[in-house]
């Protein structure tokens, strides 16, 4: 195994996948200790003051 490709594994093994917007919101809503996000998003009301409290996370 040639030296540059070592060196490209080794890069790649640091990296981690990106994570998506969805995965994102769920974390956010697991710091509020929020459980059904996905049924309190159907109220825009609630969710609105849901998302501007996350967002001073």
């Amino acid at each position: 195994m040639s030296g540059e490709r070592r060196a490209k594994q080794c890069m790649m093994s640091q990296w981690r996948p990106r994570q998506r917007w969805t995965d994102q919101v769920k974390e956010d809503l697991k710091l509020l200790d929020i459980r059904e996000g996905e049924q309190l998003a159907k109220n825009r009301e609630l969710w609105r003051s849901v998302v501007e409290a996350a967002m001073d996370l």
